[in-house]
């Protein structure tokens, strides 16, 4: 007759039940020990992912050119006068922040200063980093003097952008149907701007020379 015992779950030969149990402990340990390496390192990673963000400021941007703002009825397109020339700008309420093209900054030698913090664009054409912002920029609305803080940004289609924070600090009211725009001024006085329909970048420039004689006759 043979002597030798099945162990206790765990079918090892003269392996009894005291010795299986220890070995199911042993075997739980080093699994939770692996389960707390692991949560550990999830931990690390989404520590680490969270000064990543810190370090830049998250923005988007949902019409960069005249192609995708032709077709938004959410905003108001036209021309003003930036820094002392006419310059193409879209009136955008869901823009998170106000751009200004590096293309215009740089022809009209607009002062641009480095920011603090970059900002990282969510666009259409996917994401786009700004490093630097025009403080202070002077806009002429109907006459009326505006200053806009601008972060330069890279292959805009389109001079200026002024988007919710701008817009809100102006209690804008969009009147999509008539495309124009309501403002406040600096000063408290309430004025109605009148935008146009995009056109064919073909056309721009007869479209700003028409613009520049308006604006002369500005007093």
């Amino acid at each position: 007759m043979s002597t030798s015992k099945e162990g206790y779950d765990c079918g090892e030969i003269e392996h009894y039940k005291n010795d299986c149990f220890e070995k199911f402990v042993e075997s739980n340990r080093s699994q939770n020990q692996q389960q707390q390496e692991s949560e550990q390192n999830v931990h690390k990673e989404q520590v680490q992912g969270n000064k990543l963000k810190q370090n830049y400021i998250q923005g988007w941007l949902n019409n960069m050119d005249l192609n995708t703002s032709h077709g938004a009825k959410e905003v108001v397109y036209g021309l003003i006068v930036v820094s002392s020339d006419t310059a193409m700008v879209l009136f955008d309420p869901s823009s998170s922040h106000s751009f200004i093209s590096r293309e215009y900054v740089e022809e009209h030698k607009i002062t641009m200063l480095p920011m603090r913090k970059p900002l990282i664009v969510n666009s259409v054409g996917g994401e786009k980093k700004a490093n630097c912002l025009c403080p202070k920029v002077s806009l002429n609305i109907k006459g009326k003097n505006f200053k806009a803080n601008l972060i330069v940004l890279e292959l805009m289609g389109i001079d200026v952008i002024l988007g919710n924070g701008w817009l809100s600090a102006c209690k804008e009211v969009i009147k999509y149907a008539q495309r124009s725009v309501l403002l406040t001024t600096p000063s408290g006085e309430r004025i109605e701007y009148e935008g146009i329909q995009p056109v064919p970048k073909e056309y721009e420039n007869d479209l700003l020379e028409g613009a520049s004689c308006e604006d002369s006759n500005v007093d």
